[in-house]
């Protein structure tokens, strides 16, 4: 036994430690109390562990085990309905902790379980995929992999088309707002100044410019309007009515005049309808029904996917390994998954294809409507019963010949490519070849990318290459394209150092660059956002356009702008509105920055101005006799207030007094 005071070992039946002392019967009452504390503290923890746990790593369980099944091919096996706890009799001890402190083994065995059930939640992509690979044949597990590359790709596809559908639903119930705005920093205000003393004209009380406009469509009515301000101050607008059906235009300079000029067909020529056939309401009924002709899109993914699954079901010629894969400072083991398209795979597909498109509902009803719209508006003589059954012809005709389209493929091309996949299955890197065969050398062309990272670093690199082999043997072998890049990333978004080569040899460019935050993500779907910084100095130009043209560029863009000059290409886009910043600096300063904005939205309701608000021109003279009486004056008065000199005032005199001659000429 052993004293419970100083530890030191003591034989049965001693009464007083040898070593300290203490009584040994008190000592070990002392130390079954503690022991009793410490259990007690201990099932607390572990039942409020247990409790918050529970539900996770039941799901968790559950996930895994529908994963493993599936891959294996098997039904999902149903989980086991939890067992109902027993009732306690009266005057028994209730709650968890008590049972916990009777069975201590389970205690521990119940603690080592929550740890599993954490480490697995935290890593369950890494332990799902694991399961898969493990379950799984070559094929099945390709599929698995590329069913989950292509998931996000259909709906980004889905996504853009409809985006797309719903503007074009919109064409003539439409509205586009932007802007344009140049602001200029210190340097920048420094060379207006310079480019106005070349003409006379003092410039740098200017600090920004902005053009906006509106653009709207509702039914045959089209409105647009436009606004400039300088220094945020408002200069003058214009703004314009176009009636389509009548051939009418309205048009306002609020600034110059109150009233509207009326430009009628004699001036701007008929412009009733699209021709001589369909007005403008009528464009808006027909584009409408095609649109309703069309798959939905949950339909369009349902049938992306359907024949996604069709062709990974008859791809077998597939061989997974691994490799230790380095990219810039990152070096990764990655499961490499090699996969041959030969005759037999691409006649298998073709023939599977077209089977399931002979039965596709979707299919046929989107061919049959869509045509029938198209008859209705005599776009085609044939009705969509007609243009169906030629489709199911050509079905036929693909699958009776499948084995000679796929055969003469095969004699002349070849088709591989390796997916790269990191332990949560998720693919990184591909490299596609083709094969092109002549009577006496084979061309290969590969395309390959590959992104890996390690925490918050990335690296990425992408290529293209042309080889050409005789007789087995390489001949040669030309890099057409490279790009690189290296730095942290967040979620989606990178920021690093980037460089691109085109050619090789003497022929060879490279230029390097910078990005910030760049998220491309969801370029397909029309989204993007980020930035990337190009350098202008001779250095970063001469391999794009040879060292004299760069030593002159930088040259000059060092005697106006300073040196290190650079341009920022800023971008935040949506699928209803952009932004496109073009930001030019000298070092770290600000020299100008140019941007351009957009909003697509609905059109607000147009209207025709009266008729009593407008002068109608019909021929030159009256729109001479027009701009003779506009009054200046108040642009020359909102220019004062935005800061301009009177060398800017007296522009607009001049012009006032040439309108005013101009018009005693043609009285």
């Amino acid at each position: 036994m052993f004293c419970g005071k100083c530890g030191a070992q003591i034989e049965d039946g001693t009464l007083f430690c040898p070593n300290c002392g203490a009584k040994i019967t008190e000592t070990v009452e002392a130390a079954k109390e503690t022991a009793a504390e410490a259990v007690d503290n201990t099932v607390a923890a572990v039942e409020e562990t247990v409790t918050e746990t529970a539900n996770a790593a039941e799901n968790a369980a559950a996930e895994v085990q529908n994963t493993v099944t599936e891959a294996a091919g098997e039904t999902p096996v149903q989980p086991v309905p939890p067992v109902q706890p027993v009732q306690q009799n009266a005057g028994e001890k209730k709650g968890f902790g008590a049972f916990l402190k009777k069975n201590k083994v389970l205690v521990a065995a119940l603690a080592i379980l929550v740890v599993i059930l954490v480490v697995v939640g935290c890593n369950f992509a890494r332990v799902s995929n694991a399961a898969v690979k493990l379950f799984s044949n070559d094929a099945k597990y390709y599929k698995h992999v590329e069913k989950k590359y292509l998931a996000s790709t259909v709906n980004d596809l889905a996504t853009a088309y409809k985006t797309t559908s719903d503007n074009a639903g919109d064409i003539m119930n439409t509205s586009v707002n932007g802007s344009v705005a140049v602001e200029f920093g210190t340097k920048g205000t420094k060379l207006l100044s310079t480019l106005g003393d070349m003409a006379d004209v003092k410039l740098d009380w200017l600090k920004n410019v902005e053009l906006s406009y509106g653009y709207a469509l509702k039914n045959a009515l089209m409105g647009a309007n436009a606004e400039l301000k300088l220094n945020k101050k408002k200069i003058v607008s214009a703004e314009m009515t176009f009636d389509m059906d009548n051939s009418e235009a309205y048009i306002r300079v609020p600034e110059l005049d109150s009233s509207y000029i009326l430009l009628g067909e004699d001036i701007i020529g008929e412009t009733k309808g699209l021709d001589d056939e369909i007005d403008m309401n009528t464009f808006d009924k027909e584009i409408d029904t095609y649109l309703k002709a069309l798959p939905s899109k949950g339909t369009l993914a349902k049938i992306l996917n359907k024949y996604i699954d069709i062709t990974l079901d008859q791809v077998q010629d597939v061989k997974v390994g691994s490799k230790k894969v380095k990219v810039g400072d990152i070096q990764q083991n990655l499961t490499t998954i090699k996969v041959e398209i030969d005759e037999e795979t691409l006649e298998n597909i073709l023939v599977k294809v077209c089977e399931e498109l002979k039965k596709d509902k979707d299919i046929k009803n989107t061919i049959i409507k869509l045509v029938d719209a198209l008859k209705e508006y005599e776009r085609t003589e044939n009705g969509g019963e007609d243009a169906y059954d030629d489709f199911l012809d050509m079905l036929d005709d693909v699958i009776d010949n499948a084995a000679h389209y796929a055969k003469s493929y095969a004699e002349s091309n070849g088709l591989e490519y390796t997916l790269y996949v990191n332990g949560k299955g998720e693919v990184v890197g591909r490299t596609v070849e083709t094969a092109t065969k002549y009577s006496s050398r084979t061309q290969i062309e590969t395309v390959s990318y590959m992104l890996v990272s390690k925490g918050s670093d990335y690296a990425f690199e992408a290529y293209s290459k042309s080889d050409v082999k005789r007789d087995g043997k390489k001949e040669s072998s030309t890099v057409n394209f490279e790009l690189s890049s290296e730095g942290k990333k967040k979620g989606n978004k990178y920021t690093g150092d980037a460089e691109i080569k085109i050619g090789e040899g003497n022929n060879k460019v490279e230029y390097k660059f910078s990005v910030n935050k760049l998220d491309y993500s969801k370029i397909f779907t029309g989204v993007a956002s980020g930035s990337v910084k190009l350098p202008l100095d001779a250095g970063a130009l001469t391999p794009l356009v040879g060292s004299y043209t760069a030593s002159t560029i930088s040259s000059g863009l060092s005697t106006y702008l300073g040196k290190d000059v650079s341009v920022d290409l800023g971008f935040n886009t949506t699928n209803k509105k952009g932004e496109v910043t073009i930001t030019l600096y000298s070092k770290e300063d600000k020299i100008l920055s140019l941007t351009f904005t957009s909003k697509i939205g609905k059109a607000s309701k147009l209207s025709v101005p009266s008729a009593k608000k407008a002068n109608e021109i019909s021929d030159q003279d009256d729109l001479m006799e027009w701009a003779s009486s506009l009054d200046l004056s108040t642009i020359s008065k909102n220019l004062e207030k935005a800061g301009a000199g009177d060398d800017i005032t007296d522009l607009i005199d001049d012009a006032q007094d040439y309108l005013e001659d101009m018009g005693k000429f043609y009285r």
